[in-house]
């Protein structure tokens, strides 16, 4: 299945392609003169050397999981001893860092008013209007602290800001960048909140820091904390799509193919009562 967005930023999952330009289409020779293989999706800029690459692809031929991700490991310069890493990487976590920004600056307004309205109206004002504030506050942990990526083992977990959608890998059809982390299912496309795109110029500076990404994203096992845009959040879901489908043809590894839905039941809670406080106390006679 192929969905290919405005400027290419989609990927085709079941025949192992990119439409992005950093590919090399079927292991022939890049503009550098080195060569590439369609089973290792090497990002952009990071080519290996055609010696190099006979051996990877012997290694990426033979089947074997852990070979497989080391042989990707080392396509990315990263390298590494055998066996040392879980062959669909550590656990990711995304949460943008430019959100928490937002909501420390909501908590602080927020704290700011409400200690206005002890100071000039004393206790009664702070009753009256102190909803107000507190609706603030819910905001800023509601939609810019709590949403999150979480790529996993075994599916991507969007964690939005009403509800959290956990996404196998086996239901994945293709990952679009474009407008924001989207992941397009049999069962519909789920959108990321906390996977925005760059808009602009900071597009193509996206780009090239998704082909940088630190190690730790790639290599061990674990859980690791990132702030990273749509263009990361990709690139690190593109590569375990690329690992799950080896390890799927191994037989090492299964999930299943539906998605599953659940309302953020305190995140709703918490803005509901607020924000009905708030209205009532600005509509309710003094």
């Amino acid at each position: 299945m192929v969905d290919v967005g405005d400027d290419g930023d989609v990927s085709q999952i079941g025949a192992h392609r990119h439409t992005q330009s950093s590919f090399h289409g079927e292991g022939g020779p890049s503009a550098h003169g080195r060569a590439t293989h369609p089973s290792l999706p090497a990002r952009a800029g990071r080519h290996v050397p055609r010696r190099q690459t006979a051996i990877l692809r012997r290694i990426a031929d033979s089947g074997h999981p852990c070979l497989d991700g080391c042989a990707r490991s080392h396509v990315r310069g990263r390298g590494g001893a055998f066996g040392e890493d879980d062959p669909m990487g550590p656990t990711v976590v995304f949460r943008p860092d430019s959100s928490r920004v937002y909501a420390v600056i909501c908590w602080v307004v927020a704290a700011g008013v409400l200690v206005a309205f002890a100071v000039n109206g004393g206790i009664g004002e702070l009753v009256r209007y102190g909803a107000l504030p507190l609706a603030v506050a819910a905001f800023g942990w509601a939609v810019f602290w709590q949403p999150f990526v979480e790529v996993g083992p075994d599916g991507v977990t969007l964690a939005n800001v009403m509800r959290t959608v956990v996404v196998p890998w086996g239901a994945i059809d293709a990952v679009d960048t474009h407008w924001g982390v989207r992941l397009r299912t049999a069962a519909g496309a789920f959108g990321a909140w906390a996977a925005p795109a760059r808009a602009g110029f900071g597009r193509s500076r996206s780009r090239r820091e998704a082909e940088n990404l630190p190690d730790r994203l790639f290599r061990g096992n674990g859980t690791v904390s990132a702030s990273g845009d749509a263009a990361a959040v990709g690139s690190v879901i593109e590569d375990r799509l690329g690992r799950r489908d080896r390890l799927a043809r191994t037989g090492a590894r299964g999930t299943g193919p539906t998605p599953r839905a659940r309302v953020n039941i305190p995140e709703v809670l918490a803005l509901g009562v607020t924000v009905a406080l708030a209205v009532v106390s600005l509509v309710a006679p003094v």
